[in-house]
């Protein structure tokens, strides 16, 4: 039976956020099987965290097996709500996070649908020859988390199973079985694997045929609606002799705020430790422009200990990044109209800061842009 979670959750759609709804995950939790031992579960986009404690509910079924599930959420709010209902819970961008490889025994991925930007590809999607999707991105990411034997569990439109698509997953899986969503708001299908050796495909007869079975999917075949009641051999959840390894780049400010009011011995020592950093640099002869600023900052020269004139320490770190100006001009001829775009970069210096002053706002973040 499915928690109440599903009926307590927010059903809003905010940044891309589509949650997977109840009758879907509870369809997949009848698919799955736990084993003995501690099984992990990890799912990389999990906004408020529903889906995943469902499933670490319908796989708490054993008293021999002990379930944790990691999630990774970018939104900061559904985070939060997140971190109430799963055991480790990371606010962060996934292309932020380290996770190790082959760790987890279940892969729960429904991640944001659509077409990446320019600058959110990376280098990443190079290698791509069809369409730039989230979905590739975060399939490519977060596959190598997954042990060998481990439990894949996508949902993702149909549409976006193309040949790249559709090729990974005949390669990296075995027992590889495609379903319709039961709701169909974005006309999701549900694919279920088990992760292999990819030296395994290279003598499999049946990866060529599995390849052949999601791209017709992803071209226009509907496939078989997901059962309510699972009447095949099930997707065995299996366990780890380890701990996973999984960890964010960047801190929350929030979080580091607490880091530092909770072990004030690390900014007493920080002299010590950078006494080669801390040393006071030279003043430039002539004011900086906008230009040397920038620049500065893209180099890193603009960090360190300040102590502003009302006796206010800060720890600062500069940086720049990229935006894009767009300005349009019309030229109207006699047949027709001319619209040209131009489309200018434009580095933004900004100087994060954190109040080392005692008191109220000590370990407080501040940004300037």
């Amino acid at each position: 039976m499915a928690l109440m979670f599903q009926r307590l959750v927010r059903n809003y759609i905010k940044a891309g956020y589509f949650p997977t709804d109840g009758d879907t995950t509870e369809r997949v939790c009848s698919a799955l099987m736990p084993t003995k031992g501690d099984l992990h579960i990890l799912d990389p986009c999990c906004g408020e965290g529903v889906a995943l404690a469902e499933i670490k509910h319908a796989l708490s079924t054993l008293d021999t097996c002990r379930v944790t599930a990691y999630g990774v959420e970018y939104d900061k709010e559904r985070a939060q709500g997140a971190k109430q209902i799963l055991d480790i819970a990371i606010h962060s961008d996934i292309q932020d996070v380290i996770i190790g490889s082959r760790q987890f025994g279940c892969l729960f991925l429904n991640p944001p649908y659509g077409n990446m930007v320019t600058d959110h590809s990376g280098a990443i999607a190079k290698q791509w020859k069809g369409r730039k999707r989230l979905e590739k991105l975060f399939f490519q990411l977060t596959n190598g988390s997954l042990m060998f034997g481990g439990v894949l569990v996508l949902i993702i439109p149909a549409a976006s199973l193309d040949k790249d698509l559709s090729g990974w997953i005949a390669r990296h899986y075995r027992r590889v079985k495609v379903f319709r969503a039961p709701v169909q708001t974005y006309k999701q299908v549900v694919v279920f694997g088990i992760k292999r050796r990819v030296a395994d495909a290279d003598v499999d007869d049946n990866t060529l045929l599995t390849r052949k079975v999601l791209a017709e999917v992803g071209a226009g075949d509907i496939p078989p609606e997901l059962p309510w009641v699972w009447d095949e051999a099930p997707y065995k959840v299996p366990s780890s002799l380890q701990t996973p390894s999984i960890l964010t780049t960047r801190v929350e400010g929030e979080c580091l705020a607490k880091l530092v009011q909770s072990n004030p011995c690390l900014w007493q020592g920080f002299d010590r430790h950078f006494g080669s950093l801390s040393r006071e640099p030279r003043r430039p002869l002539c004011k900086l422009n906008d230009w040397h600023m920038g620049l500065s900052l893209a180099a890193g020269n603009v960090s360190g200990l300040v102590k502003a004139n009302d006796g206010r320490v800060f720890l600062i770190k500069g940086d720049t990044y990229k935006q894009k100006n767009v300005t349009k001009t019309q030229e109207t001829t006699d047949e027709a109209v001319v619209t040209t775009a131009t489309h200018t970069d434009i580095f933004t210096p900004v100087i994060r800061a954190i109040d080392m002053t005692p008191g109220d706002d000590y370990g407080r973040t501040i940004v300037i842009k």
